[in-house]
C-alpha cells in the first residue's frame, strides 16, 4: 500500500516533529513506496535519530511523548509501551507512529492541534521561493520549535495560527510581508 498525504503529515509529526517540506512530501507521494518502507526511512533518518537522540526503551518513549504531547510519559503509558516493545507487539521503528495513533484524552487533542498546525503550515508553502526556502536543518529546527508551542489547549493552537504567516516567513528565510498601506486621508 502506498502512503497518502494524511499519513505523511502524521509521519513527519511523529518522527521529526515538524511540517513536511514540499520536496520530501512529493518524493513520497510520487513514488509507489510500501508504507512499511516509508516508516523505516522516517525512523532511520538523521533528523529522527537527532530528535530522539538514538534512544531506545524508556528514553525513546519519553522523547516521543515530549514531541507529541509536550509532557513526560505517565507511569501507565510507559509500562504499556515498554511491554509492547518487549513482547514485539510494536517495534522501535513503529512506536512513534503507534503512540501518535493511539493517543487518548487530552493527548489526542494535542496531536490533533499539532496536525492542524503542521497542515496549515504546509498549505502556506505555496510559492517557489517558500518551497525552496523551507529546506535544511535550520528551517526544520525553526518549524519544529513552532510546532512545540502547541499543546492540547485551544489557546495554544489559536496563538500559533495567529502568527502562522510570520513563522512560515521565518522558517523559509523570507522577509516578513510588508504591512498594508494606510488608508487614504479623507478629502
Amino acid at each position: 500500500m502506498s502512503v497518502n498525504r494524511a499519513q505523511l503529515v502524521e509521519l513527519y509529526l511523529a518522527y521529526v516533529g515538524r511540517p513536511p517540506d514540499v520536496p520530501g512530501l512529493n518524493f513520497y507521494l510520487n513514488g509507489d513506496w510500501p508504507f512499511g518502507d516509508v516508516v523505516h526511512w522516517f525512523y532511520a533518518s538523521p533528523e529522527s535519530t537527532t530528535l530522539y537522540h538514538n534512544s531506545a526503551g524508556a528514553d525513546q518513549i519519553n522523547a516521543i511523548y515530549q514531541n507529541l504531547f509536550n509532557r513526560d510519559a505517565e507511569a501507565g503509558g510507559m509500562a504499556f509501551w515498554l511491554d509492547a516493545l518487549a513482547t514485539g507487539r510494536v517495534t522501535s521503528e513503529y512506536v512513534a507512529l503507534a503512540i501518535l495513533q493511539s493517543a487518548q484524552n487530552s493527548d489526542i487533542t494535542a496531536v490533533q492541534n499539532k496536525l492542524a498546525l503542521t497542515t496549515a503550515f504546509l498549505e502556506q508553502l505555496d510559492t517557489n521561493r517558500e518551497i525552496a526556502g523551507f529546506a535544511g536543518d535550520h528551517s526544520a529546527a525553526l518549524a519544529r520549535a513552532f510546532v512545540e508551542t502547541v499543546d492540547a489547549s485551544p489557546e495554544s493552537l489559536a496563538a500559533a495560527m495567529a502568527i502562522l504567516l510570520a513563522q512560515v516567513d521565518l522558517a523559509t528565510g523570507l522577509p516578513p510581508a510588508p504591512p498594508p498601506p494606510p488608508p487614504p486621508a479623507p478629502a
